[in-house]
């Protein structure tokens, strides 16, 4: 995609730093409405300019019933093409069902900041980002400005990159001014406190640069409660040394570009404790690798990986080597009373030399507090690029008590385990730890995913309202948490709310997108989008993080390769699928596609006996898709199997 540039013959919309739209000529062109002002700004941040009428209705008239809704679209497109009157020919292009603007009239400065950006053009891209996108335009609903909240948040990491980059080529006054652009971004974002300290100290202003880091260290003990990173503390003592060294102060030397390091926690060892204290072992881990996680300069082994090595013979470099870490963490765990002793080894594969090592002897209740201690340290000490302030800014919510915690690690695995029989437990446990602590964020994340499970077991229309209600009371409890975003929109996007689903999903990959089971649940968005190359490329991304993945991996390959036409491979992974009716559904459509009419029957034999009142091509086509084509292949595939079997007889089961 490429937008006319600024200063062509051409419209130019404005979006960073409110919404203005200009002719050709510079004279303003006044549009009408601001939900008119979002619908052009939803169009011209759409891939392609281009979006359908199904994801324009819900972001600005979720609030209406669905007819009301598209009448107050028809309106309000025939109102924006009045506004546009002086833009000939008109850029607003009515395709069937989508809605497109024609870049070739328009010059859209956020498109064509993102088009320099990946140019590498880092100051053509610097000038034209001038501020907050859409400043002012907050049109009331709570998917638009979810929708707003994502867009900000993708063109504001865009912007560090940009200045980073640009403050990297810079000398002088000129890469001071860059840096003070880029921390102005975010005050809390340490690397960008650092980056202004360079600045200062290779223009020669030395006195500058050690009051940057005192305002850094000062802001980070204020807002976070945190010191400062080791990287920080480094380039102190070299601006220090260099103060009082008698010699020319030398360019900062620019970072060698490397791969992420990437980390492995594997299962810590619990040690005369009863055996029920192993949950509390493992969920110690499991949140040191969720925290670890959200750090975008690690790459984190995920926790199946890692878990599949517990008790394993193999040496640290066979570990290492198996899973693709560079970096092992080990430990240990002992509770004595109310006493608890915590060992940890950070250790480098390559050398399989212990980095760094520490015991702790603290009150459990304060096992919490020790967590993300432990995180910081081991962060710190493998990266000098660490971004503490997502990471806290961000960071998990710890439950109230150990009890609480010991509850939902057992919610977690029954859940996991993702079984007729584990569910209900999955269920029981969740909801008992909620109610010892309402403010368990994560809790209604796994609860909310096991609610979902009950649906697909048993087709049970409440269990997946309240799915997608629990999954809400996460994210409003939690914003940050990642884990929450992507329940919520996997339950909205299951629910049909396509829309809502893909902008949860975004933000849970913008908060996490080291987490691999995040990374592997928005790969089902791209299969349904019609989109199985890409599906496949995230789920390609989050088993590099996940070398020994769950089992459900294979069931997004599956929707993938249905939505490819490749049913024959589709039918191989469904095959092995848990028995829910939504797995069974697709083999079902494989098996007619494929003209399998013994195992057709067999299949439909046991829809009778285990969903006899459930509406088959109804339940296809509620499957969302986001293209007709893929819908009416999955009906399709279902009427030719049910076609094949009964003498060709059609079969309507009951809706119930």
């Amino acid at each position: 995609m490429h937008a006319v540039m600024p200063g062509s013959e051409a419209a130019r919309l404005e979006l960073f730093g409110g919404f203005r739209l200009t002719s050709a000529t510079g004279a303003d062109i006044a549009v009408s409405s601001r939900k008119n002002r979002a619908l052009l700004a939803i169009l011209a941040l759409a891939p392609g300019c281009t979006a359908s009428r199904d994801q324009l209705v819900p972001l600005l008239w979720g609030d209406r019933g669905e007819q009301q809704a598209r009448n107050s679209l028809r309106q309000a497109l025939v109102a924006l093409r009045r506004d546009l009157a002086a833009i000939e020919p008109s850029p607003l292009v009515l395709q069937d069902d989508r809605v497109k603007l024609d870049l070739a009239r328009f010059s859209i400065d956020v498109v064509a900041f993102r088009d320099l950006a990946a140019a590498g053009n880092w100051s053509a891209a610097a000038e034209l980002y001038r501020g907050t996108l859409l400043a002012g335009l907050n049109p009331s609903g709570e998917a638009f400005e979810d929708w707003l909240r994502l867009q900000r948040d993708l063109v504001i990491g865009k912007a560090v990159t940009v200045l980073e980059q640009l403050a990297a080529e810079q000398r002088g006054e000129a890469r001071i001014a860059t840096a003070k652009r880029l921390l102005a971004l975010d005050p809390l974002r340490e690397a960008s406190h650092r980056a202004l300290m360079s600045a200062y100290h290779e223009a020669g202003e030395t006195a500058l640069a050690l009051k940057q880091y005192e305002a850094c260290r000062d802001m980070l003990k204020r807002e976070l409660g945190v010191a400062a990173a080791q990287a920080t503390e480094e380039l102190r003592r070299a601006i220090a040394i260099a103060k009082d060294t008698p010699q020319p102060v030398a360019p900062a030397p620019q970072r060698a570009q490397h791969a992420r390091p990437s980390i492995a926690v594997l299962p810590f060892t619990s040690l005369g404790a009863p055996a029920d204290q192993q949950f509390l072992c493992d969920g110690i881990v499991s949140d040191i690798i969720l925290a670890l996680s959200r750090f975008r300069s690690l790459a984190v082994i995920a926790r199946p990986s890692s878990f599949a090595f517990r008790d394993s013979p193999l040496g640290i470099a066979e570990i290492g080597t198996k899973l693709g870490a560079n970096y092992l963490v080990t430990g240990s765990l002992r509770t004595l009373g109310k006493r608890v002793q915590f060992s940890v080894e950070l250790i480098d594969v390559g050398t399989q030399a212990v980095v760094w090592a520490q015991n702790y002897a603290r009150e459990l209740a304060e096992i919490f507090a020790l967590q993300d201690e432990v995180v910081r340290t081991i962060a710190a000490t493998l990266t000098d690029q660490v971004e503490l302030d997502i990471a806290t800014r961000a960071a998990h919510k710890h439950p109230g008590s150990v009890a609480v915690y010991d509850l939902g690690m057992r919610g977690l695995q029954h859940q996991q385990r993702t079984t007729r029989k584990d569910t209900p437990l999955a269920i029981d446990y969740l909801e008992r730890a909620i109610a010892l602590d309402p403010s368990y964020s994560e809790a209604y994340g796994w609860l909310s995913i096991a609610l979902l499970l009950k649906w697909q077991f048993d087709y049970d229309r409440p269990a997946l309202d309240r799915a997608i209600k629990v999954a809400q009371q996460g994210v409003e409890l939690d914003p940050y948490s990642a884990r929450c975003h992507m329940m919520l929109g996997y339950c909205l996007l299951t629910a049909g709310d396509r829309v809502r689903g893909e902008t949860h999903g975004r933000r849970a990959l913008a908060l996490n997108p080291g987490d691999a089971y995040i990374t592997a649940q928005f790969s089902l968005i791209e299969a349904y989008k019609g989109r199985p190359d890409e599906c496949l490329r995230y789920l390609d991304a989050a088993q590099a993080l996940n070398p020994y993945p769950p089992a459900w991996h294979e069931e997004f390959h599956s929707v993938a390769a249905f939505v490819a036409g490749r049913y024959e491979d589709a039918r191989i992974g469904f095959e092995n699928a848990p028995d829910t009716y939504w797995d069974k559904l697709y083999l079902l459509a494989c098996n007619g596609h494929l003209g399998l009419r013994e195992e057709a029957d067999t299949l439909l034999a046991w829809f009778r006996a285990q969903f006899s009142k459930l509406p088959l091509i109804e339940a296809a086509r509620m499957e969302p898709f986001w293209r007709e084509e893929d819908r009416a292949r999955l009906v399709e595939g279902i009427e030719k199997a049910i076609a094949l079997t009964r003498g060709g007889t059609v079969v309507r089961l009951e809706r119930r």
